[in-house]
């Protein structure tokens, strides 16, 4: 992925998204949106703290 001043390109995000929503599907697991964030990407990002958690809400089984 590109980094650019602590950014990460919107392509390259949705690529994230996907993968992170493929792994936790694929291997049952459970992380919080700020688990994600700080591992991949340590530097300050609202909006990939905001991408994760729609990740999240997304996941959690309703009912």
């Amino acid at each position: 992925m590109e980094f650019k001043e602590g950014k990460i390109q919107n392509q390259d995000l949705a690529e994230v998204v996907e993968t992170v929503k493929r792994c936790i599907k694929t291997y049952d697991i459970v992380v919080t949106p700020l688990d994600l964030y700080f591992y991949y990407f340590p530097d300050d990002n609202p909006d990939l703290h905001e991408c994760f958690e729609s990740i999240r809400k997304e996941l959690v089984p309703k009912g």
